[in-house]
Parts: structure tokens; C-alpha cells; sequence
């Protein structure tokens, strides 16, 4: 089995990550199988995901009303 180097976050703290960006309590450790880098590239997908709609959800917002809104997350 290869040994794999950790540079980034530990695996579990990706998973945590993961699963509160999906806003779930399922158990999530299956995720814990993958490799650091697969785990890191989910993590960085979901996160884009999420600013993006964020962008999309503020865009909306500020056309509806005309100003810019005015909720932050």
C-alpha cells in the first residue's frame, strides 16, 4: 500500500468540511477511503458550488430590488 504524503488538511477534517458544506449529519466517513488529493479536489468542487450560488443568489437579490442586498451569509 502506498503511503500517501499529507500536505494538505487531515482526511477527517475534509469530511467534516464536506459534510457541513452539504448541511447533512449522515456519516460521511466512507469518504475517508479516498485519497487526500481526491478528497481535497470534492472539498475545493463543493466549495466553488456553493460561492457560486451564493454570487448567482446575491445577483438575483440585487436586481430584484435594485440595491444591493442587504443579508450576508
Amino acid at each position: 500500500m502506498d503511503q500517501e504524503k499529507l500536505t494538505g488538511p487531515p482526511k477527517e477534517h475534509l469530511v467534516d468540511t464536506v459534510a457541513r458544506v452539504l448541511k447533512t449529519g449522515m456519516d460521511l466517513d466512507f469518504l475517508l477511503e479516498l485519497r487526500q488529493k481526491e478528497l481535497e479536489i470534492l472539498a475545493a468542487c463543493l466549495r466553488d458550488s456553493t460561492e457560486q450560488e451564493e454570487n448567482e443568489r446575491n445577483e438575483l437579490a440585487k436586481d430584484a430590488s435594485g440595491n444591493e442586498p442587504s443579508f450576508k451569509k
